[in-house]
């Protein structure tokens, strides 16, 4: 396979990937049938510390997954000021809380 072959190949594919990132919908994330979790919460940073915070509903549980682990939560304000997905700061890219778990 030539070199500029790979590269295209590379390059669809990357393209791809935007693609179906552009076809997220934030203000009503997909719920994975296949689990018992649900994304209730996100935030994305970037810089030296880049990465995301993800919250998710299990039950009666509030579970967030971040790069020091996952923790478990009773409450969703407690989630939420416990992880900082609340917590806006320069290196934010963005956050989304679903409006639902704000009312409770």
């Amino acid at each position: 396979m030539s070199k500029q072959k790979t590269l295209q190949d590379s390059f669809k594919a990357a393209a791809s990937n935007l693609l179906m990132l552009s076809d997220l919908d934030f203000e009503n994330p997909p719920k994975d049938d296949d689990s018992e979790e649900t994304l209730v919460a996100y935030q994305e940073w970037c810089g030296a510390y880049a990465g995301t915070t993800e919250l998710y509903q299990r039950g009666d549980l509030f579970v967030v997954y971040a790069e020091d682990g996952e923790h478990e939560y009773q409450d969703a304000g407690s989630a939420l000021q416990g992880s900082g997905i609340s917590l806006e700061t320069e290196a934010t890219v963005s956050i989304w809380i679903d409006p639902e778990l704000v009312q409770e």
